[in-house]
């Protein structure tokens, strides 16, 4: 009987480091969806070397820059925290939904939607943590950016929600 619960055990484990990061940044490009581009960088006061650690009730602050080969006339934002693996979609809350109206030309002039081809953009985020979000430690939230019904970039981050 006890080798039965300590091999459940150490397989549990293992699902559990196999899910971690092999990376050491806070964030990283997708892995799923595969394929779809990420930022070129990501900076935030929020986040150290590992993860992200924000507040409930508070705003994530986040500057991602971003370009594409494509022109996009809009750019709507999705966000999902992964708990044992099943993702849950977070609120977006206007006017953060639509990712046109946080871009910024990298001489830090706001603009808009349509985007220029080939041209880099700061995608700034600052998107609410609602008071319902549960608290959770080291998990992986991923963001998307999509134009119609085409993800055109995402970004996964390492976070904990206090």
């Amino acid at each position: 009987m006890f080798k039965k619960v300590l091999i459940s055990a150490l397989s549990v484990l293992a699902i559990l480091l196999t899910s971690v990061p092999s990376t050491d940044a806070f964030w990283s490009v997708c892995t799923n969806p595969s394929g779809v581009p990420g930022p070129e960088s990501v900076t935030s006061p929020n986040c150290g070397a590992t993860h992200c650690t924000v507040v409930r009730g508070e705003v994530m602050h986040a500057d991602a820059v971003i370009s594409s080969p494509h022109s996009h006339n809009e750019l709507m934002v999705r966000g999902f925290v992964f708990l044992l693996g099943i993702g849950i979609p977070l609120p977006q809350i206007p006017p953060y939904d639509n990712g046109c109206n946080s871009l910024f030309t990298m001489d830090n002039v706001q603009t808009s939607c349509p985007t220029t081809p080939n041209t880099r953009y700061i995608w700034r985020v600052a998107q609410e943590v609602p008071q319902e979000t549960p608290a959770f430690q080291n998990a992986r939230v991923q963001f998307q950016i999509w134009d119609g019904n085409f993800i055109v970039g995402c970004v996964d981050l390492q976070a904990t929600v206090i």
